[in-house]
């Protein structure tokens, strides 16, 4: 089951990583149009703000935790025992693990609102945002399931430690 969803995490960062080449070619045609041509691509803002970077955020976080890239402050853990250390992460993860359900849950819910009061974007062209939000709880269910593993093999590390 981890094989696959590792391939699955590896799918979705690559999907991520093409919006984000998308969204730098879409800026930089933008900026072209707007200063060059005096002619700005319509709705640029409210399609980066609210699809591209939503992707690229959210798609990313799952990514992010499986290599450590998430900010830490390490200043006081060089004095502390492995062992406690060990149980503090597991500790981190579980409130990590309820928070990013809970995150999850909400951006699906609201995903659900938009389509149920056929919610769309303040912007000129008025699209959509229920995708927006389904890609949001793509995302933190991803980063959920992945703290999930995370947690598993981390108590499976203080229960071998302990033995």
């Amino acid at each position: 089951m981890k094989r696959i969803f590792e391939k699955l995490d590896d799918i979705i960062i690559k999907i991520s990583s093409a919006i984000l080449f998308i969204m730098m070619i879409w800026v930089f045609s933008d900026a072209v149009g707007r200063y060059v041509f005096n002619h700005p691509l319509p709705g640029t803002l409210e399609i980066t703000e609210e699809y591209l970077m939503v992707c690229i955020v959210f798609l990313s976080i799952s990514y992010a935790q499986k290599h450590k890239a998430h900010v830490r402050v390490d200043l006081f853990i060089h004095y502390i025992p492995e062992h406690i250390l060990k149980v503090t992460d597991v500790i981190m993860q579980l409130f990590m693990l309820f928070y990013a359900v809970l995150l999850t849950r909400q951006a699906f819910a609201q995903a659900l609102w938009c389509i149920e009061v056929n919610s769309t974007s303040r912007g000129s062209l008025g699209y959509p945002l229920a995708p927006a939000y389904f890609l949001m709880g793509l995302g933190l269910l991803m980063t959920s399931v992945r703290i999930l593993f995370e947690l598993v093999e981390g108590a499976r590390v203080i229960k071998g430690g302990q033995s």
